[in-house]
């Protein structure tokens, strides 16, 4: 919602400013034009109805690392052109549209960075298309936290499946042998269970805590471990799965290990 806005109001900054070229000087209308546009925290580039370009501020300098001279007078690097290509068409037809997730801009020397934005059409005095403005912004940090949330997710899934699959197995043998299961044994299962559901309310506490941490409402502590029982209760925790598949571990540390 706030990048529509930001994209809303700088199209709007755009189109008064270009309005002004009918009624003032041209050189004095295109100094105060960049001089505004330098300003703004996003890229700005405008290209004519042959995608060239006629117009880039510095934040697109800075961030594709071509210089204006070079970026003047030629197409955007915008990868897939395909796509890119196609987009112009429908802005030239007087529509404006997002740019597609993958949409990323070739840098100078190498590299491509991603980029989020709008393609929008500019109009003339007498309401017809002239130009079309690209409003983008880096994209980098976004795409780098969208991968981290999705590996997070998967982690979180994996984690949380281990607790649920001891809970169902410990409840499926309870229920497929309860006949013929002596109450010792019927016992360990349900500590089994009951142990996996404790790892479950901490997997999920856990997963609060991080929020909390991204939101910076706790502060992180470090402290030593005991790495021995650390191992054994990991091995204590999948003792029922591997009992289920008729594997079996053993366990042994060294007399003092350093924590």
């Amino acid at each position: 919602m706030v990048f529509d806005e930001v994209c809303v109001r700088i199209r709007q900054e755009i189109s008064i400013e270009l309005s002004r070229l009918h009624k003032y000087d041209r050189s004095v209308v295109d100094k105060n034009f960049r001089i505004i546009f330098d300003l703004i925290q996003a890229g700005i580039a405008v290209l004519d109805p042959a995608k060239k370009l006629v117009f880039v501020n510095n934040y697109t300098v800075d961030k594709s690392k071509w210089s204006s001279e070079e970026l003047i007078g030629s197409t955007l690097p915008l990868k897939p052109g395909e796509e890119i290509n196609r987009l112009y068409e429908v802005v030239f037809q007087g529509q404006s549209v997002e740019l597609p997730p993958d949409m990323t801009l070739a840098m100078r020397g190498g590299g491509e960075m991603p980029i989020i934005g709008t393609l929008s059409p500019l109009y003339d005095i007498e309401g017809k298309v002239k130009e079309t403005v690209l409003t983008f912004f880096d994209a980098t940090s976004i795409r780098r936290s969208e991968s981290e949330q999705k590996t997070f997710f998967s982690t979180a899934a994996h984690e949380i499946r281990t607790p649920l699959t001891i809970i169902k197995t410990g409840l499926s043998y309870l229920t497929e042998y309860k006949t013929t299961l002596t109450e010792e044994k019927q016992i360990e299962l349900l500590k089994d269970v009951y142990q996996a559901a404790e790892q479950l309310t901490d997997l999920v506490n856990d997963f609060l805590q991080v929020s909390r941490i991204e939101q910076g409402r706790i502060e992180v502590k470090k402290d030593a471990v005991e790495i021995v029982s650390i191992t054994k209760a990991v091995i204590d925790e999948y003792r029922p799965l591997l009992k289920k598949k008729k594997l079996y571990t053993t366990h042994e540390s060294l007399a003092a290990l350093p924590k």
